[in-house]
């Protein structure tokens, strides 16, 4: 965002009216609004193609059928996550600094390291949900044919590992238009799977699994031939292929490339287990809502909520938007003074966001009961607080990111636990009594937490952002 170092003095030096007029007027800004449009339209038409694959499935196999490939598909989505929390922004952080310091090689080193990290957890947990598979079949579901299924669905985890190589590449380069199309590609492809199963009737949930495995990994290939060969393997590193010496193959390639006066960073090792951890966290508080929600109320309940977390779907998107955007460019500052003058220029575009997202919020759960009928009306409210918590995510996620470089991973797992607790305890509570209110509640007394949180952790490191670039502002008068 900081293009240049005359637009950055004139940043610091101009009134605050005129620093955010200069700033939209400057190429910056351009950049900045394309690079979170490439990242939004790639979210909502990743979306629709999804929507479609789910539909034209639905109507061929059933609800039996495509509750059995939901529940294979579903050991497979769990392995594939477990296996990239926390290592798909650690690959982003350090590539993304080493790529700015014109190191190239160490930026290639360090995308080999993040594959191998991803491709050892994902074999492992594979194995174990292969073996596991009998068991979760027979006495968790009940279903002995799921067998077959996840171990046939089980490579799609190993595949969605590969195709995780093109988009930390592109977006570390911060060629987001390109990483858009190749994860537009990866779902055109996968509905032309689907499609082909139409054509041909050839309605099974095995068929269904083995079309969509192949057609993941003819995706993945496709796209895995835009990425340089050095982002995957090397020749000079085919001596950490030891027996003898196995953790070689897991150790970060080379040490931390950091500019006289730089910023401090964490070890990528002790950042990726931080990151972990608090992405684990922030997954459990996030599908409580639903899990507390089945236990305690009718499946009505579930459905009202189900609509209002729809409604809020689009600020959704445009906060991932945003964070996707946001992350390789302060990854890449090397420097407090970068880092400051991204951080102004980042909290302005989301607030410029965030004034969109409000009126949004305040108009379009009111249209619930107008597309879905009178039935719907009590979703309204619920559309209208998850929006709430949306423009609460919109205004913290700048800070969040911009606290990862001020080495900030650690407190943020704390931040985590504090929420979950607050958040399970809330549902526990409130939702046998007053339903799907109270985990739409508990969800804006989350980000309201986050929120506070981040604004009292910057701001006790303020100095390291402000006295670094521009002392004279701070001078007492």
């Amino acid at each position: 965002m900081n293009e240049t170092t005359v637009t950055s003095e004139a940043l610091v030096t101009a009134r605050p009216h005129r620093r955010i007029v200069a700033w939209v007027t400057s190429r910056s800004w351009y950049k900045a609004v394309a690079d979170v449009s490439a990242m939004l339209i790639q979210q909502v038409t990743s979306t629709g193609l999804a929507g479609i694959t789910s539909i034209l499935t639905a109507r061929g196999l059933g609800p039996q059928g495509l509750g059995l490939v939901g529940l294979a598909q579903a050991v497979t989505g769990m392995t594939s996550t477990l296996s990239s929390l926390g290592l798909n922004q650690t690959a982003i952080r350090y590539t993304s600094r080493e790529f700015a310091a014109g190191r190239t090689d160490a930026g290639m080193a360090v995308l080999r390291w993040a594959l191998r990290q991803r491709l050892a957890i994902v074999l492992l947990i594979s194995g174990i949900a292969f073996q596991c598979a009998p068991l979760l079949a027979n006495n968790l579901w009940h279903k002995p044919e799921l067998t077959n299924l996840i171990r046939i669905a089980l490579p799609l985890s190993i595949i969605a590992t590969l195709a995780f190589v093109p988009d930390v590449y592109f977006q570390s380069l911060r060629k987001f238009h390109v990483n858009a199309m190749v994860r537009i590609g990866e779902s055109t492809v996968s509905l032309l799977g689907i499609v082909a199963l139409w054509v041909f009737a050839l309605w099974t949930p095995s068929a269904v699994v083995i079309v969509s495995t192949l057609a993941a990994g003819v995706g993945a290939l496709l796209f895995l031939s835009l990425v340089p060969r050095a982002a995957m393997f090397s020749r000079s590193e085919f001596s950490l292929f030891r027996l003898r010496r196995p953790m070689d193959l897991l150790r970060y390639p080379h040490e931390l490339f950091t500019q006289e006066g730089g910023l401090e960073i964490e070890t990528p090792g002790a950042f990726a287990t931080q990151l972990f951890f608090s992405s684990l966290l922030v997954m459990i508080t996030l599908r409580l809502d639903y899990i507390l929600l089945g236990i305690y109320r009718p499946a009505s309940d579930v459905g009202l909520y189900t609509i209002g977390t729809q409604l809020a779907m689009p600020l959704t998107f445009l906060t991932g938007a945003v964070n996707a955007s946001l992350f390789p460019r302060v990854s890449a500052a090397r420097s407090p003074r970068e880092l400051r003058l991204l951080a102004k220029q980042a909290v302005q575009m989301s607030a410029l966001a965030c004034v969109g997202a409000v009126v949004y919020s305040l108009f379009a759960p009111q249209l619930a009961p107008v597309i879905l009928g009178e039935r719907y009306r009590s979703s309204v409210i619920l559309g209208h607080i998850l929006c709430l918590r949306g423009c609460l995510s919109l205004l913290a996620c700048p800070l969040a990111v911009v606290g990862y470089g001020l080495g900030l991973a650690r407190a943020y797992v704390f931040i985590n636990l504090l929420q979950l607790v607050l958040v399970a305890s809330i549902d526990v509570f409130y939702i046998p009594a007053h339903g799907p209110i109270a985990p739409a509640l508990a969800l804006v007394i989350n980000d309201l937490v986050g929120l506070l949180g981040l604004v009292i952790l910057i701001w006790r490191l303020r100095t390291r952002l402000c006295e670094t670039v521009a002392p004279e502002m701070f001078a007492p008068k």
